[in-house]
C-alpha cells in the first residue's frame, strides 16, 4: 500500500498524544517493516515499530489520494 501522506489536526493528534506517541512516531511505523490488515469497519491496523524500536498498534483510514488518517496509536506487546 503506497503512503503518500498523513492527515493531521489537532483532533488526532491530541488523541495519539494521550497515549504517549508523536506525529513522527506513528509515522516512523509506516516506513519500516509493517503489517497492515483491514477491519470491518472500513479501517486498518498496522503493527510495526518506530525508529527507536517502539512496537505501536495503530487504528488508521485510507483517504483519497493514498492520505492516511490515524485514528488512534498505541504501544503493543505484539513480537516479530
Amino acid at each position: 500500500m503506497a503512503i503518500y501522506g498523513f492527515e493531521w489536526d489537532d483532533g488526532n493528534v491530541f488523541h495519539i498524544e494521550r497515549h504517549e506517541f508523536t506525529p513522527d512516531e506513528v509515522e516512523e511505523v509506516f516506513t519500516g517493516d509493517h503489517k497492515v490488515r483491514r477491519t470491518r469497519q472500513q479501517r486498518y491496523i498496522a503493527l510495526g515499530e518506530t525508529l527507536d524500536g517502539r512496537l505501536a498498534f495503530v487504528v488508521f483510514r485510507r483517504l483519497p489520494g493514498n492520505l492516511v488518517r490515524v485514528i488512534t496509536a498505541r504501544a503493543s506487546r505484539w513480537s516479530k
